[in-house]
């Protein structure tokens, strides 16, 4: 028995307010790892094997797309582009009524779909889940059980990472697998943004003039108008 859940779809942020939900079969889900600095860029020229990117402040960085490896495509679509049977991860706020407090939702495609795993799991905001949480701070007592420690009521989970199918753009809202609770997803003051997103490999050929690309250097990669070698690419389509 186990206090963490893993439950199926839900919308791709944080929360839920005190809800019971139970254990599912899969693995739990992992929350993404957020990338180190970086640097945004736009693109001003494109083959399917080369890329011109050009910084704020002018200067240009040519890539070849067999030192780009994979990349990451994050679309952004209106409610009347959604496919059907969209598969929706959030990171987000916990909120109460079955909220999730984030700024956009991922619709995962390519292979991002394959390789992911539908599920619920509680972050805390210091990275520890929330099993973790009640096994450190429960009574000896209560940790062989993995009872849920009452000082969780003082310090509850922060945020929510989930995955799951789509059931709704306007409202944005998320099913969780394995149950029959639906997460809707809320953003500050306006509706969530959302991202088709892929990965791709090979060549530039989906990339546009004008899109824009967040850069993310390989470590003590020293860039010059000569060399561009990046750990991570994500072009940003649609973003004007």
């Amino acid at each position: 028995m186990t206090p963490l859940t893993a439950c199926l779809v839900a919308i791709m942020v944080f929360g839920l307010g005190g809800a019971s939900i139970p254990a599912q079969s899969f693995p739990p889900v992992t929350p993404p790892v957020l990338p180190s600095s970086g640097f945004w860029t736009e693109v001003i020229t494109v083959t399917p094997g080369w890329l011109v990117l050009q910084d704020s402040l002018g200067r240009q960085y040519p890539l070849a797309a067999t030192a780009a490896g994979f990349y990451t495509i994050r679309a952004l679509v209106g409610p009347g582009q959604i496919p059907p049977n969209s598969l929706a991860m959030v990171f987000g706020t916990e909120l109460p009524n079955s909220m999730i407090g984030a700024d956009h939702v991922d619709l995962l495609e390519g292979p991002l779909r394959l390789g992911a795993r539908p599920g619920f799991e509680r972050v805390l905001a210091n990275g520890i889940s929330q099993e973790e949480f009640a096994i450190l701070n429960a009574s000896p007592l209560l940790r062989p059980l993995l009872a849920p420690s009452p000082i969780l009521a003082l310090a509850p989970p922060s945020f929510n990472f989930l995955v799951g199918p789509l059931v709704s753009a306007a409202p944005v809202q998320v099913a969780s697998p394995g149950s029959n609770q639906i997460f809707t997803i809320v953003a500050n003051n306006r509706p969530p943004r959302i991202f088709r997103v892929n990965r791709v490999a090979g060549d530039f050929k989906p990339i546009a003039v004008g899109d824009l690309v967040y850069v993310v250097p390989a470590p003590r990669q020293a860039l010059s108008p000569r060399t561009l070698v990046p750990s991570e690419i994500t072009v940003y389509k649609n973003l004007r």
